[in-house]
């Protein structure tokens, strides 16, 4: 990164990042139709041999009964590998400074950009494609990347002596949508040095990530089917959605900040967030429990194999509270000690159910 000045009152600021990850597993595991084979005496390297599955390759020997030819084993084992690989690279660069100076004060703004590129990649070697371990369930690979272009610019204005606005704006712009717009406004109120007063209200976003978007990931969890009455330890698997909306709020906050003596401070606030389009997991249970035979759970003799589900924007939340916080700062023996409390009441968290299996 970089930093300077343009004018005596001017600052501009440049920086770049990049970074990524890499993460590989290995998991020794049965080849399920190799083992199948070997069960009905077509395992081994030539497709002639038997695995007793009550016998041994250490405790006996050749010729024996219980004996297992450690080839038998050796053609049915393998090494499960996947390899999941993620990166991110961040352009960002600002200029700020004082447009004009009044009687009230400076006349401030801030102006910036960025420039994002993630990617994300999960590859799982042909086995697993092909779901062919017996104790690991497997799935496809996946790979997808997105390019973020945002701008930002934000003005403060003194109103009085003690009065100052602050207003902003954020607009982001990604590669195959969605976009979106933000604005702020916020107000300070500072008449002395004992007391402030501050309200400011918003709007803003949290867009799905690329795993969110891209990816596949399968795990096993405990299922109740309906039709057969039974509980089953089956893989839920969760694909990626590319059409995902950001998720939004609207967000109000008022507090006042108090010092009625030297040392003490107390911060009062209160808060609002209405959010809409959270982006959550479908329940694999709630799609079995709202109908048994839905596309996405995966049946074989009537039995469940598996259950498909997705990343989706379904419920609403509003929640609101308020936060304390007291501070009182003490000298003794010339040291500095201080001594603080903070309490926070959510005076209501509110979800909105939905009926597409997500709670």
């Amino acid at each position: 990164g970089a930093r300077g000045k343009l004018r005596e009152r001017w600052d501009w600021d440049l920086a770049a990042s990049y970074s990524a990850n890499r993460h590989v597993v290995k998991i020794s595991n049965a080849l399920a139709d190799r083992f199948d084979a070997a069960l009905n005496g077509l395992g081994g390297p030539n497709n002639d041999q038997f695995f007793n599955p009550f016998g041994s390759a250490a405790l006996s020997q050749p010729g024996d009964a219980t004996h297992n030819d450690p080839a038998v084993i050796e053609d049915f084992l393998s090494t499960a590998t996947y390899d999941y690989q993620t990166s991110l690279f961040s352009l960002d660069g600002h200029v700020s400074g004082a447009v004009v100076e009044t009687s009230r004060g400076p006349l401030a703004i801030a102006l910036g950009g960025q420039l994002r590129r993630e990617s994300i990649a999960g590859d799982l070697d042909d086995q697993f494609n092909a779901e062919n371990y017996l104790f690991l369930i497997g799935g496809p690979d996946f790979s997808g990347h997105r390019t973020v272009l945002a701008g930002f610019g934000e003005l403060n204005i003194p109103l009085t002596n003690t009065l100052d606005m602050q207003v902003a704006l954020r607009h982001e712009a990604y590669q195959g949508g969605p976009d979106s717009t933000d604005p702020k406004i916020a107000l300070l109120w500072q008449p002395n040095d004992q007391l402030s007063l501050r309200a400011s209200f918003g709007t803003a976003f949290r867009a799905p990530s690329v795993f969110q978007r891209f990816s596949s990931q399968t795990v096993l969890q405990n299922i109740a089917d309906p039709v057969n009455d039974s509980l089953v330890f089956r893989g839920v698997r969760t694909v990626g959605t590319e059409d995902l909306e950001p998720e939004q709020a609207d967000v109000f906050n008022a507090g006042v900040s108090f010092s009625p003596v030297g040392g003490l401070t107390l911060d009062v606030d209160y808060w609002r967030f209405d959010y809409s389009n959270i982006i959550v997991k479908e329940n694999a249970q709630a799609i079995i429990d709202a109908n048994p035979f839905d596309p996405r759970v995966i049946r074989e003799a009537g039995q469940v194999l598996r259950v498909d589900t997705n990343y989706v924007n379904a419920p609403a939340v509003e929640t609101d509270g308020v936060d304390i916080t007291m501070a009182y700062d003490i000298g003794i023996g010339g040291n500095a000690w201080g001594l603080s409390a903070d309490v926070t009441y959510i005076n209501k968290y509110l979800i909105q159910e939905t009926s597409n299996g997500t709670k």
